[in-house]
């Protein structure tokens, strides 16, 4: 008898050196199914996975993948759940697809729903900036991305510390956006920024991958970072040696941040 469950078909493509997971989710008659989870989750690094969904075309991408070994997980509520481990190697051919057999589930897979509950929520932020940004009046879609912004924020905060070990892996991301992301939602916890008033936390654990950061790459996460460092204050005092040499750093924004945060630390 033939098979009534839905399938789900994975291509997998290299692109400007970077692989990516593309996917057409459909049933076994052919209709595309929309508002099925897909996380990607990589079994040789520690990194925070991915999460995305198919679109009404039961359609979706994964993008920025380095080689390796990853597992990808499909869900959706009530309907299909499977998990496949794939290797995606940059010598691969440029697509390559997959049909996985799926099956009915009346709850989340643990595959799925036991990612520690701080990195499923950040991996909703691949390629989304946290950054706070003016909403133009009218602007739909600004205010959408607004208000999906502080519903993250407000989470992470709901978690309190436990929220902060999944940000100091997030901060250690090659993905330089889920790096400036880590760095602002540290600095809200530890000021108590959100949509909301909040108390703030003590993110003093992270104080050693925020000196780090202090020479990341990109400016805007060694400013987060300084200014992260501030709001723990005279708990940071490990850090004043880093804080000083950011006094020379390129960027305004270090600069102004890391002496702003020498004082912090330094105040009577």
């Amino acid at each position: 008898m033939a098979s009534t469950l839905p399938m789900v078909v994975i291509a997998f493509v290299l692109a400007q050196a970077n692989l990516a997971v593309h996917g057409r989710v459909t049933d076994s008659t052919g209709a595309l199914l929309s508002g099925v989870e897909v996380l990607v989750t990589n079994l040789q690094a520690r990194r925070i996975p991915r999460l995305t969904m198919s679109g009404d075309s039961g359609e979706y991408s994964v993008n920025g993948l380095a080689a390796g070994r990853y597992r990808v997980t499909t869900y959706l509520s009530g309907v299909t759940s499977d998990s496949v481990e794939i290797n995606l190697t940059e010598a691969g051919p440029d697509t390559v697809d997959f049909t996985l057999k799926v099956v009915p589930v009346s709850e989340c897979p643990a595959i799925l729903c036991e990612t520690d509950p701080a990195e499923r929520i950040l991996s909703k932020m691949w390629g989304f900036p946290m950054q706070r940004l003016a909403v133009a009046p009218g602007n739909a879609k600004s205010r959408a991305d607004q208000l999906r912004k502080q519903a993250i924020t407000k989470q992470m905060h709901a978690l309190g510390k436990a929220a902060i070990p999944a940000l100091i892996l997030a901060l250690q991301d090659p993905d330089v956006q889920m790096r400036r992301n880590a760095g602002l939602l540290l600095m809200d916890l530890a000021a108590g920024i959100s949509a909301e008033a909040q108390p703030a936390l003590d993110i003093s654990e992270s104080l050693p991958r925020l000196m780090v950061a202090l020479k990341d790459t990109d400016e805007e996460v060694r400013a987060l970072a300084a200014q992260s460092i501030g709001y723990i204050g005279p708990a940071a005092k490990k850090a004043l040696p880093a804080l000083r040499d950011a006094l020379n750093d390129s960027g305004d924004d270090v600069r102004r941040l890391a002496l702003a945060a020498i004082r912090k630390i330094e105040k009577p």
